[in-house]
């Protein structure tokens, strides 16, 4: 039996909660990102070593993605079941040893086989990461918790890139090239990350030892009656959902947003790397990170500013448009400072 709920201070408590999973979380998908599109950054090399046309290396990097889609289900219903926090772990320890194992294949074959086991690996990772946040914060306060989350997709891009590149420029140990050292270096973190995990999180507020009786009350309390206004108003099939129009209207502009964030990142270092062909490595990797700069403070304003209105319409559907004009007016240009804006 929970106490009786005595006061509480709810912006200390959602304080405390960001304090203590943001930051760990933020890291996890910053890794998480980082392991996903390293291959970008690699392919400057590992493209010409291997013999890798440019349509394979799109087949590649896209077999990841066929893969994360038909295991992220079942990988979800095993986090369900096993709880958040060794599931979790499990994914990033696994997809930490296939990014490693990647520093040795020695074929395009052999990539395309390690790009499946990486999305298989990594399945259920995103998505079992917002089911963990909905765990502990009431939906009022998921919209800045869901941005400062999400800005490690941004930041990966600021620390990646320049990492990737600096790694490649400056390890070839061993007799191993810099490639090969880019993504051995970059799968070690996940691996220390998910060992990590299951000694810092847990699963839900009930075992939470960094808030008070009161507050845990308090916590579970509004999460409660949230899930059971949500329980009282929806009680739908899968067939019901899949005549949604709305979910269908979602799913196109997240099908759209994902194809034009991926084919920028996955082919962005060789895009400016073709626009100035003596630039090295690293200062290709520099110039990566200057739209994630910019997408860092765009999306903490957005969503700031979302929350403050509670309207979503508008604050999805402009950056979406600003961003199309951009990638539109990118194709028009050969010069990479104009590129760059």
């Amino acid at each position: 039996m929970l106490e009786k709920e005595a006061f509480v201070n709810e912006n200390l408590v959602i304080q405390k909660l960001r304090l203590r999973l943001i930051p760990f979380l933020f890291i996890l998908y910053v890794i998480s990102m980082m392991d996903r599109v390293n291959i970008s950054f690699a392919a400057l090399e590992m493209n010409q070593a291997l013999n890798i046309s440019s349509t394979t290396f799109g087949l590649i990097a896209g077999v990841f993605f066929i893969a994360y889609f038909f295991f992220e289900i079942p990988s979800n219903v095993m986090m369900h079941k096993v709880g958040c926090r060794l599931w979790i772990a499990r994914i990033l320890m696994t997809w930490g040893l296939v990014t490693v194992a990647t520093g040795f294949i020695q074929t395009a074959t052999q990539l395309g086989v390690m790009r499946v086991l990486l999305g298989i690996a990594e399945a259920g990772f995103y998505p079992g990461m917002i089911l963990y946040l909905t765990l502990w914060f009431p939906a009022k306060y998921m919209g800045k918790t869901l941005a400062f989350f999400m800005t490690g997709m941004a930041l990966n891009n600021i620390i990646t890139a320049p990492l990737s590149t600096w790694i490649m420029d400056n390890f070839q140990l061993w007799g191993l090239e810099g490639w090969r050292w880019l993504f051995i270096i970059e799968g070690i973190p996940a691996i220390i990350c998910g060992i990590a995990t299951l000694f810092y999180l847990v699963d839900r507020p009930e075992q939470a030892k960094f808030l008070t009786i009161a507050e845990k009350n308090w916590l579970i309390n509004q999460l409660r009656i949230e899930r059971e206004a949500k329980e009282t108003k929806t009680n739908s099939s899968m067939w019901e959902v899949l005549k949604n129009g709305r979910v269908w209207h979602l799913s196109i502009i997240w099908f759209g947003y994902v194809c034009a964030m991926y084919g920028l990142s996955m082919w962005m270092p060789q895009l400016i790397k073709s626009l100035g062909q003596s630039l090295s490595n690293t200062s290709v990797g520099l110039i990566s990170t200057i739209p994630y700069f910019i997408g860092v403070i765009s999306m903490i304003v957005v969503a700031r500013h979302s929350d403050k209105t509670m309207e979503r319409r508008y604050h999805i559907g402009l950056p979406i448009a600003i961003s199309a004009i951009g990638l539109f007016a990118l194709t028009m240009t050969h010069n990479i400072v104009w590129s760059l804006f």
